[in-house]
């Protein structure tokens, strides 16, 4: 990673000689926005194999990229993928809310594939339900 190029904040591209001089420090206070975006959210996983298929048949996410150690779904029209890795599993604090336009035909489509679903819940003018991944990640679908 060191001897390739990157981009900085405002999509001026430096080299790695350039980046060893810390030509990034130029940048003003100003221009710098510290984070632009989410870029992904990493699950854990116990087999990467099983969860891919899991991923794709049942949450019927898009596979847009295959690392070897992990691989990454495209969710609907959103710009923030899900990663999924091997490694240690279990219950997490982290919890990715995917949005639904069906959200009663969401749940109980994925209730006939055999994926234990929570109840339909109101919070105002947001209806969801939650469920897990067959590894214990915790999701939430909303509509609103």
């Amino acid at each position: 990673m060191l001897n390739e190029d990157f981009y900085d904040f405002q999509a001026v591209r430096f080299n790695h000689v350039q980046r060893r001089k810390n030509t990034l420090l130029k940048v003003t206070k100003g221009d710098l926005r510290m984070f632009s975006r989410i870029d992904t959210v990493i699950l854990n996983v116990k087999n990467l194999d099983d969860a891919r298929k899991w991923y794709q048949e049942t949450l019927e996410l898009e596979e847009v990229f295959d690392g070897g150690n992990h691989v990454v779904f495209k969710v609907g029209q959103g710009e923030t993928p899900i990663t999924i890795i091997e490694g240690k599993t279990g219950a997490s604090a982290v919890k990715p809310i995917l949005f639904s336009e069906a959200i009663e035909e969401t749940q109980l489509k994925l209730k006939g594939l055999g994926v234990e679903v929570g109840s339909l819940e109101q919070d105002g003018t947001v209806t969801f339900f939650s469920f897990s991944d067959p590894d214990g990640n915790k999701f939430e679908v909303c509509h609103f």
